[in-house]
């Protein structure tokens, strides 16, 4: 099988995911919602846009993006009527974002400059332990207080 070519987001989602009401988190039976995924279901449901657009912003194919948008559809379905939690990560993507979290105080801040990660310091508290959100989601790290994955 094919390698997938690398999809671009438009940014890092605010969440690492979702967990039914009333029910205990259960990591290992969720639905993994791919970072494409949560990108195509956010331009055309959230932001309206068409297919042809969508798929323009993601640098993939109108075909690819559908089949992309069915798969999110398909796996949002089946956690709802399982009640199955859904994580977001992982994914062959890409984004301009260089989006930063504090574990110190939990700030979020975009960092503008390609300074190395490990000379970046917390503009809020000058902590140095820092997380690029980015690597985060796209590898479901663990290594922040947030994740889900700790």
């Amino acid at each position: 099988m094919p390698l997938k070519k690398c999809r671009r987001l438009s940014g890092i989602p605010r969440i690492k995911g979702f967990k039914p009401l009333a029910l205990p988190l259960d990591l290992e039976n969720a639905v993994i919602l791919e970072l494409d995924e949560f990108e195509a279901l956010k331009l055309m449901d959230y932001e309206g846009l068409i297919h042809e657009q969508a798929a323009k912003k993601m640098l993939v194919s109108r075909p690819t993006l559908s089949r992309i948008y069915e798969n999110a559809r398909k796996k949002i379905a089946k956690a709802f009527v399982e009640g199955k939690s859904i994580l977001i990560q992982g994914g062959a993507v890409s984004s301009d974002q260089n989006s930063y979290r504090c574990s110190q105080c939990g700030q979020h801040f975009p960092f503008e400059t390609d300074k190395d990660q490990a000379s970046l310091h917390c503009p809020f508290c000058s902590s140095e332990e820092i997380v690029n959100i980015q690597q985060c989601f796209i590898t479901g790290c663990g290594c922040c207080r947030k994740c889900l994955k700790e």
